[in-house]
């Protein structure tokens, strides 16, 4: 559990916390749990519980996300819980520096009542100065990538934002290790799938994707699927023929197979 002196040292937390881990995790929440149990100031408990409920709220594919969904419709947390009309957290939106937490501030903003481009705009902009710095040592880390990512990606597209500046950052980072490839493949396929006007960049993933098949003799087997399904997408949105991918990606599924041969599980079929 991080420990936390009162509510200021909990801010000055956020300020220097760039790493890439969730911003709901466990053990940050269990600090602010503590914080609001030894409180006895009734605003201060206040503004504690509405850090409680901004940690709790997941964000997924642009959309808030409650960390509870009950039967009869009751989710928790929800905005209805932050019962000052928000003002707290649109101070918070503005006071807070660290870009990883001013955008999830203004996008819980984005996503109430208050629904106002100037919101969403930050939530972009600082998502964007986040991923554009963070630093990358893990396969989680990648991933938590990707999930981010998303959000700005989908958030952009949404209101017609800083699609371009979006699409050319993916572009400028391919092949250049920050990403391993499984994220790669995995920023391309959302683009390719959910992209607007996104077309003219289509060719430099396709280009760049056959690259990576034809290189790389270290892509393990999912590696390669994802890649050549990423190509036939691609192909089909580039009126360019699939039929070489799909026998590349048969050949694949026999060449699997036949480090399996004679095992249980081939034999069974």
């Amino acid at each position: 559990m991080i420990q936390f002196k009162d509510i200021q040292d909990y801010y000055d937390y956020l300020e220097k916390d760039n790493s890439m881990h969730n911003d709901n995790s466990m053990s940050l929440q269990e600090g602010i749990y503590k914080l609001i149990e030894n409180s006895q100031d009734p605003l201060l408990k206040s503004h504690l519980s509405y850090e409680k409920y901004f940690l709790e709220f997941r964000i997924s594919r642009g959309e808030l996300e409650p960390m509870m969904k009950y039967t009869n419709g009751y989710e928790y947390p929800n905005i209805d819980l932050f019962d000052d009309d928000l003002e707290y957290i649109k101070t918070r939106a503005t006071n807070c520096i660290n870009p990883k937490y001013k955008a999830k501030y203004n996008h819980i903003l984005w996503c109430s009542k208050h629904k106002n481009n100037t919101y969403v705009k930050l939530a972009v902009d600082n998502y964007f100065i986040f991923l554009d710095n963070v630093a990358l040592d893990s396969d989680l880390s990648n991933y938590h990538f990707g999930q981010y990512f998303e959000t700005l990606f989908i958030l952009g597209q949404s209101i017609n934002y800083k699609k371009e500046e979006v699409l050319q950052f993916v572009i400028s980072i391919l092949g250049t290790q920050k990403l391993n490839s499984w994220q790669e493949y995995y920023l391309m396929c959302l683009i390719t799938k959910e992209g607007k006007k996104v077309s003219e960049k289509l060719t430099l993933f396709y280009d760049y994707s056959i690259k990576v098949i034809n290189e790389n003799i270290h892509l393990d087997f999912t590696d390669k699927e994802a890649y050549l399904e990423l190509i036939i997408i691609l192909c089909q949105k580039l009126n360019k023929l699939p039929k070489e991918f799909h026998n590349k990606r048969g050949d694949l599924f026999i060449e699997e197979s036949e480090k399996h041969k004679g095992s249980f599980v081939i034999s069974t079929h």
